[in-house]
C-alpha cells in the first residue's frame, strides 16, 4: 500500500511541475519540451530530441522528408544537387528549411562547427520568429519577439542518470528511484514520457 501511495504523490507532484509550464498555441495549451507551436495555431510534436516541423498542414521529421513551398518531399527522392522552392527562392535541403512557404531558414551545428556532419545527427533546423530565424535550443518566440532560454540545470541528474557527479536533484519531471533518476511511466504504462 506505502508502494502505491508513493506513485500516487509522484504522479500529482509531476502532474503539478508540469502545469506550471505550459504555454498558449493559439486556444490550445502545451508542454514547450513536448511539442513546437507554429504560427501560433498549430503543434508538432517533440519525439525525445527530434523536433519535427510544420510543412502545409502536415508535420514531419526531417530524416524523412523535406518541405519545397508547402509540400512534403521525400528525401529518397532528393539528390544532392536537387534545388527545392520556398516562395521564389531555391534552396538546397540539406542546408536549409522552408518555414510557411516562403521563409528560409538555416541549420545549425549541433557541436558548433561551421559546418555541419553528415546527415541530419549534426544539425539542427533553426525555426521563424516574426522576420528572424533563430536556434531553438538557445531561444524562444512569443508573440514574434526572442526570448532567450536559461541554459540547462547542469546541478540535475538527467534521465538515468545516477548522482556520481555532485548533483543533487532529479532534472524536472523525473523521479529519484533506487540510486537512479527515472520517468515515471516506466512503471505506469497509462503515462506519457519524459522526453529524455
Amino acid at each position: 500500500m506505502a508502494r502505491l501511495s508513493f506513485f500516487v504523490l509522484a504522479a500529482l507532484l509531476s502532474t503539478i511541475v508540469a502545469t506550471t509550464d505550459l504555454a498558449a498555441c493559439g486556444d490550445a495549451m502545451y508542454d514547450p519540451s513536448k511539442d513546437t507551436c507554429f504560427d501560433n495555431d498549430f503543434l508538432c510534436p517533440i519525439d525525445g530530441q527530434v523536433r519535427e516541423l510544420r510543412c502545409g498542414d502536415a508535420c514531419y521529421s526531417l530524416d524523412k522528408f523535406s518541405c519545397s513551398n508547402t509540400t512534403l518531399v521525400d528525401n529518397a527522392v532528393i539528390g544532392p544537387d536537387t534545388l527545392l522552392d520556398c516562395g521564389d527562392k531555391r534552396f538546397n535541403s540539406t542546408d536549409y528549411v522552408c518555414h510557411d512557404g516562403d521563409f528560409l531558414c538555416p541549420f545549425v551545428c549541433i557541436d558548433g562547427l561551421s559546418r555541419c556532419l553528415t546527415g541530419t545527427s549534426g544539425r539542427r533546423a533553426t525555426l521563424r520568429c516574426a522576420d528572424a530565424c533563430y536556434d531553438p535550443v538557445k531561444f524562444s518566440c512569443i508573440d514574434g519577439e526572442l526570448h532567450g532560454l536559461p541554459p540547462p540545470n547542469p546541478n540535475c541528474v538527467p534521465l538515468g542518470g545516477t548522482f556520481d557527479f555532485g548533483a543533487t536533484s532529479c532534472c524536472p519531471g523525473l523521479l529519484s528511484i533506487a540510486d537512479h533518476c527515472r520517468d515515471f511511466c516506466d512503471f505506469d504504462s497509462g503515462c506519457s514520457k519524459v522526453p529524455g
